[in-house]
C-alpha cells in the first residue's frame, strides 16, 4: 500500500499499523431490503509481520451508483495492490 505524500490521517495509520501492502474485496449486492444481505466491501492490510489487519470494512445496503462511490473511495483511501469483485450474476456489472 502507498502513502501520501501529504501524510494524511490514513497515510499516518498506515505508517503506525507498519502496513506494507493490502488487498481489497468487495461483495456487492443488488437489493436494498433490509431482509437481503449486506453488500461489503472491505480492505485487509498486511505488515511488516505478515499479520492481517482488517481495515475500515463497509456493510450495508446500497444502491449501484452508491457501491460504486464507496469502492472508489476506499481505493483512494488505502490503495491497496488489489481489488477483488465476487462474481455471480448482478456483480459481473459492477465488475465491468
Amino acid at each position: 500500500m502507498r502513502a501520501d505524500t501529504k501524510r494524511s490521517s490514513t497515510a499516518c495509520l498506515v505508517a503506525s499499523l507498519s502496513i506494507s501492502h493490502g488487498n481489497t474485496g468487495i461483495d456487492p449486492t443488488i437489493s436494498e431490503q433490509e431482509s437481503a444481505d449486506d453488500s461489503v466491501d472491505f480492505t485487509i492490510g498486511i505488515n511488516v509481520n505478515n499479520k492481517f489487519i482488517l481495515l475500515n470494512p463497509i456493510d450495508s445496503h446500497l444502491e449501484f451508483t452508491e457501491q460504486v462511490k464507496v469502492i472508489i473511495k476506499k481505493y483512494q483511501e488505502w490503495l491497496p495492490e488489489r481489488a477483488g469483485i465476487e462474481t455471480n450474476a448482478y456483480q459481473k456489472s459492477l465488475k465491468q
